[in-house]
């Protein structure tokens, strides 16, 4: 039996998501937003089983399912902060991590627009990375209760899907000059990278195929970055362990920053080389008590 084979250039619409109100429950009546400029995504099933034996045979007796499990991971160029902030800010309500995901995609299967559901979706981890050479590239991998099976039918009541994107991706000049200030002193980088976990707890009781609780429990926020040597505060300060107040602008037309508490830079390393004939730059790395994306 023949088919049409299919591939990205035949998806309909684009990765597109909704906040819930019920964790799991995508809104009967949803409207979409645009997640970004997707560039890549990834959908990670698995189910989780037991292979049992019997006594008297070499071969497996049951291989007997115990629970489905569902991660994503989402790349993306923003045009806004709205999917980086759920993913960055502490759970305090809409607009955070507090708050649950559906998110929707469709792709023609065989001809077909078939439809896919990503229900009950939190971010576990989020990467912002910015370099001198391209756009500002954001790395999601999420968790969520279900994924569903692709189906010519979306199952919503009347939903309003996203537009397609007009704006034009945030890039590494979108932060203005000198994006980067520790205690009031500003730098030039060559990239900016921001790391924030969510520790999201994945909770699936006895007699639950689907999870029934993704809660994020404990932060951790590491930063890594590669400066253009001016001055040696910033060693200093490493060596010391010194906390310091530092933000990262992203965008200067919507006031977009990345805002961190208690910066502690404890890794620093630097090249000497005959051979070079390069600016010198030095990398530093270490991690902050608590981070947020503002406005």
């Amino acid at each position: 039996m023949s088919y049409t084979p299919t591939g990205e250039w035949y998806i309909r619409k684009i990765l597109q998501y909704v906040e819930e109100t019920t964790f799991g429950t995508t809104p009967a009546s949803p409207t979409f937003a645009q997640a970004g400029v997707v560039t890549d995504i990834t959908n990670n099933t698995t189910i989780p089983e037991t292979l049992y034996r019997q006594m008297g045979s070499r071969d497996p007796y049951k291989d007997v399912k115990f629970g489905e499990a569902y991660e994503f991971q989402l790349k993306f160029m923003p045009v806004d902060a709205v999917m980086m902030k759920y993913g960055v800010n502490l759970a305090a309500g809409t607009g955070t991590v507090g708050k649950s995901l559906s998110l929707l995609m469709s792709q023609d299967i065989n001809t077909t627009e078939n439809y896919v559901l990503f229900r009950g979706a939190r971010a576990n981890t989020t990467d912002i990375e910015i370099t001198e050479t391209g756009p500002i590239m954001v790395t999601q991998t999420f968790k969520c209760k279900d994924i569903s099976t692709p189906n010519t039918a979306h199952g919503l009541t009347t939903p309003v899907f996203a537009g397609t994107i007009a704006a034009q991706p945030w890039s590494n000049i979108n932060g203005g000059s000198l994006p980067l200030t520790i205690n009031s002193l500003t730098y030039d980088l060559a990239r900016f990278k921001i790391t924030v976990g969510t520790g999201l707890d994945t909770v699936q009781p006895i007699g639950e195929t689907l999870l029934k609780f993704l809660e994020p429990t404990l932060r951790t926020i590491s930063v890594d970055m590669d400066m253009y040597i001016k001055d040696t505060v910033t060693m200093a300060d490493t060596k010391s362990l010194t906390a310091r107040t530092a933000t990262y602008s992203l965008d200067t037309t919507s006031s977009t920053v990345i805002n961190m508490t208690n910066l502690q830079l404890n890794k620093y390393s630097s090249t000497d080389s005959a051979t070079s004939a390069n600016i010198k730059k030095a990398s530093f790395s270490g991690q902050c008590t608590s981070v947020s994306i503002t406005p």
